[in-house]
């Protein structure tokens, strides 16, 4: 039975892609000690699966074509930073959304509660949307600058979300290779 690491996300536009890019080129300059994400790479996670069956990608792929049958297209822009697990031991930094927030987490919500309906026994945390922008290298202590969560205005750049990916995800050794397995669409289009 082979196992393939999986994970459900909406992929950013060109024009938010290359926002994101001019934000963490001025992050490197400020920060050190981090591994910073490849912009190339960016995406926001809905659903994290980790490694599962093969055999278990139709149901995964079904229950999310429901899951969004009855869901609006939304637009989203980019604003604030944030980090994980707290500003007092960061270990994650991210940057979050100024519109669209509350239409991706329902967006979220749906598709782990078609999943669950099936039988996935999936992690329940909280959802923030966010895009991981770095993560702080282990054995480092960051001191976040001042102003540091002052330093992302919210985005003059919008996107529209209309569709989420089903992706794989192969761990190399110049990091991880996404291939996507299928779109989903969102079904009420206006």
């Amino acid at each position: 039975m082979a196992e393939i690491r999986t994970f459900i996300s909406a992929e950013l536009s060109s024009p938010l892609r290359r926002e994101v890019e001019e934000r963490l080129r001025g992050m490197k300059k400020k920060l050190s000690g981090i591994s910073w994400s490849q912009a190339d790479k960016l995406h926001f996670t809905l659903i994290f699966f980790g490694s599962i069956e093969e055999e278990r990608l139709p149901a995964i792929i079904q229950a999310c074509h429901k899951a969004l049958e009855g869901t609006a297209p939304f637009f989203i822009s980019l604003g604030r930073l944030g980090v994980f697990p707290s500003p007092g031991q960061p270990r994650i930094i991210w940057l979050g959304l100024s519109q669209g927030e509350a239409e991706m987490i329902t967006l979220q919500t749906n598709i782990f509660q078609a999943l669950s309906s099936r039988g996935f026994n999936l992690e329940q945390r909280k959802y923030i949307p966010h895009l991981t922008l770095g993560r702080v290298r282990s054995n480092r202590r960051l001191e976040l600058p001042p102003g540091f969560f002052n330093s992302a205005p919210s985005s003059a750049a919008a996107m529209l979300i209309e569709k989420v990916n089903v992706m794989r995800s192969d761990l190399q050794s110049n990091g991880a290779v996404h291939t996507m397995l299928a779109e989903c669409r969102l079904g009420k289009h206006p």
